[in-house]
């Protein structure tokens, strides 16, 4: 990201557009905030149930990266406890943004 020019990861941030021909990404892609995704699923008829990020503490975390986590094992307290508290903050709504994507639960009326 901070190879980016600051410009344009300012208008990254305010659009949420992350265009190639601006040096930012592969191809053009939108990246949702979740109260955006929140929105835009709403209008179209949806009623969300569950927003959740998909990971939240182990974003980037040298301690909790898979070669870390390949050493241990489902029935390991240490694993369990990790996945308890991951679970926990993904779904607080103040964390939902914090993850590499937002998970929705939604029902059709």
């Amino acid at each position: 990201m901070l190879q980016v020019n600051p410009a344009v990861n300012r208008e990254i941030i305010a659009t949420g557009n992350l265009l190639p021909e601006k040096g930012a990404g592969f191809q053009r892609c939108h990246l949702f905030r979740a109260e955006e995704l929140r929105d835009l699923l709403s209008s179209s008829g949806l009623s969300v149930e569950l927003l959740s990020a998909s990971n939240s503490l182990s974003t980037g975390r040298a301690e909790v990266r898979s070669e870390t986590l390949a050493e241990t094992t489902e029935a390991n307290p240490v694993w369990e406890h990790l996945i308890e508290m991951e679970l926990e903050a993904c779904r607080d709504p103040g964390c939902v943004g914090l993850g590499s994507h937002v998970i929705a639960v939604c029902r059709t009326p």
